[in-house]
């Protein structure tokens, strides 16, 4: 308990901290405040103010680098603040800073820790009731994205990967993250989300529209391709993609091909500006020209420009489509001034690991505005939001006079309808299996697999963030894929196998890889988990006897299983399909399949986790009905 009156001159602040520490970017050199890392700590006390103000300050480090700080503006009565310590969290520094003059008490100040929720209880969780506040309809389904750019904490490595992607998600909600948000810039990262849980799409996102350094694969060879937007579209289609976010400050401005396609689907944009001659251009050149929904967030690092803030205020009344994201929460005078003008143009969202999201909603909360306002800023306003883009979507849909390609399929009547003709697995002979490997064994080399193709970049990318030492590719062909993994991480030990023996012999010449023949008995010459990861590309959806295969490529599979293959949503061999490129039913290829591989890697104990999102590879055959998977398998030292 402590009582303190303070009169600080204008312009001037006064802190009073624990240990004397005056340096808040580096930790206290003496008396430092630790608290138990990756645990849900609760701090109450009874408040009594009079006039002046008082913050508190909690500020987290690790070895002498900050992790986050926490501010809260002290008001009379009870306080609470909610917050789960980062996992690397090991010496903390409480601070009060005074401006102004006044009076401060302080009585039943505490600090405890609950126990976090258990594994169990996490997974049992009613979803249904943990995702109304977003504008969600009953439950999120596992591959579900959804914008939130609400709150951003770095939630505890050492629990996430244990859990499956709803108790990922989850976990995230207790913390107050938002679930997702796409970027577009060239490190492909997702907006207030952790990668834990969305590892695919964020590499999806990464060939979206890389506006920002780069590297070959991520854009398309010639404006034909139109690679990103046709992958883009794909995400909208199947309601993966909600929104992009453009930070000016690093990327550069998306090109008028990128703002002319999201007006078409009325999709939100995030901005990030740090220059006052951002604003400007936004306002010339999206503002005054589109109708998209514009959200914009911080302007810059810490201490935020204040003048920016106050432009971008100004905005608001100018342009109905802005939006204000409350990552400035500490700028009260300058937020309360934006909800009374507009208070349907202002989110929620702390948007800045040194905001606390428990901290924000509570400096909105003690704002003096009217509740009416608060409720808008706190959920209604996301809300509403979120529903236009469901809305837009699926009037879209429904029309289907501006889709870039028809909608995929969903079902079997669908796939019907556009002309699919597919063998069920049960009217296939018995020899459907070798006659398949005769196929593809005695095609020879083709030309068009040496081709620079967008799906390199994807498992380069793959073994870049998975970082494996070893990595094996089942139906290598020419080992294009293995070339373009080795140019991005050159001392990763590469093998791959392929049926076709013609192939194989250029592929070892022209990439000097090691290249093997076999089919998947040749699996049988490694040990047991030999290679971190195992991956194929368009290799599965050309064998017949797939869940033989699969069981064969977890067993040499170390860490990762990574599939890229056809999924429709009929199992079988696809004799006809419908051809986007030619607008046309067409023969598929000799021995073509489309099988639901996710059965087969649920059911394996191996499997404690497993990913998939659809992708858009290219125009020809069955182009666009590829799904990737990725399988997290048990290892004897992972818990």
């Amino acid at each position: 308990d402590g009582s303190f009156e303070f009169d600080v001159p204008p312009e001037m602040k006064t802190y009073l901290s624990s240990g004397g520490h005056t340096n808040f970017s580096r930790p206290p050199k003496q008396y430092p405040f630790v608290l138990s890392p990756a645990t849900e700590h609760v701090l109450s006390a009874d408040v009594e103010a009079g006039e002046g103000k008082v913050q508190l300050w909690v500020i987290e480090y690790e070895g002498e680098h900050r992790l986050s700080h926490q501010v809260v503006t002290l008001k009379p009565g009870p306080l609470e603040i909610r917050w789960r310590t980062q996992s690397g969290c090991d010496s903390w520094c409480v601070a009060l800073r005074f401006s102004g003059r006044g009076r401060l008490r302080l009585s039943g100040l505490t600090i405890s820790a609950r126990a976090a929720p258990s594994r169990q209880w996490v997974e049992e969780a009613n979803w249904a009731e943990a995702n109304i506040e977003s504008g969600c309809e009953g439950k999120l389904r596992d591959d579900s994205i959804v914008l939130d750019p609400r709150g951003y904490r770095r939630p505890d490595d050492s629990l996430l990967p244990d859990l499956p992607t709803e108790a990922v998600v989850r976990r995230l909600e207790q913390q107050g993250v938002g679930r997702a948000l796409f970027t577009s810039n060239g490190r492909g990262r997702l907006m207030n989300t952790y990668d834990q849980v969305c590892e695919l799409a964020r590499r999806s996102a990464a060939r979206i529209y890389p506006l920002y350094r780069p590297r070959p694969g991520n854009i398309a060879r010639s404006p034909d391709e139109d690679f990103e937007f046709r992958q883009m579209e794909l995400l909208w289609q199947e309601g993966l993609l909600y929104g992009l976010k453009i930070h000016l400050g690093t990327d550069e401005p998306p090109s008028q091909r990128v703002l002319d396609w999201v007006e078409r689907r009325q999709l939100l944009t995030l901005w990030h500006v740090s220059r006052p001659e951002q604003l400007d251009w936004l306002e010339a050149n999206v503002l005054g020209r589109y109708g998209f929904p514009v959200l914009l967030s911080h302007f810059g690092g810490y201490p935020l420009d204040r003048l920016r803030y106050k432009t971008a205020i100004e905005m608001l009344s100018r342009h109905r489509q802005l939006y204000l994201v409350t990552s400035c929460v500490w700028f009260e005078p300058y937020l309360r001034r934006a909800i009374e003008r507009c208070p349907h143009q202002v989110l929620f969202g702390s948007d800045s690991p040194a905001v606390d999201p428990a901290a924000a909603r509570a400096t909105i909360a003690r704002l003096d505005v009217p509740d009416e306002h608060k409720a808008l800023v706190l959920g209604e306003n996301l809300r509403f939001l979120t529903e236009r883009v469901q809305w837009y979507r699926w009037n879209a849909l429904q029309k289907a006079d501006d889709l870039l390609f028809p909608r995929l399929p969903g079902s079997p009547e669908e796939l019907a309808a556009q002309g699919f003709k597919i063998v069920p697995p049960g009217e296939l002979p018995a020899a459907e299996p070798e006659s398949a490997k005769t196929f593809w064994g005695t095609r020879g080399h083709v030309e068009w697999y040496e081709r620079d193709q967008p799906w390199r970049a994807l498992g380069a990318d793959l073994v870049a963030d998975l970082k494996p030492r070893s990595v094996l590719e089942f139906g290598c062909n020419v080992g294009q894929n293995l070339l373009a993994v080795h140019q991005t991480c050159p001392d990763v030990r590469l093998v791959g196998a392929d049926i076709n023996p013609e192939a194989v012999q250029i592929g070892r010449e022209k990439t000097g890889l090691d290249l093997r023949v076999g089919d998947e008995t040749a699996l049988d010459s490694f040990a047991d988990g030999e290679f971190d990861l195992v991956f194929t590309v368009s290799v599965l959806d050309h064998v017949a006897n797939v869940e033989e295969v699969c069981r064969r490529l977890l067993r040499v599979a170390g860490r990762y299983l990574y599939l890229l293959e056809v999924r429709l949503p009929v199992e079988g061999k696809v004799v006809e399909h419908f051809d986007h490129h030619h607008n046309a039913v067409r023969p598929s290829t000799g021995a073509s399949y489309s099988w639901h591989l996710d059965k087969y890697l649920r059911d394996e104990p191996r499997v404690w986790r497993l990913d998939q999102r659809p992708v858009y590879l290219h125009d020809l055959s069955l182009g666009p009905y590829y799904t990737e998977y990725l399988a997290f398998l048990d290892t004897p030292g992972r818990r």
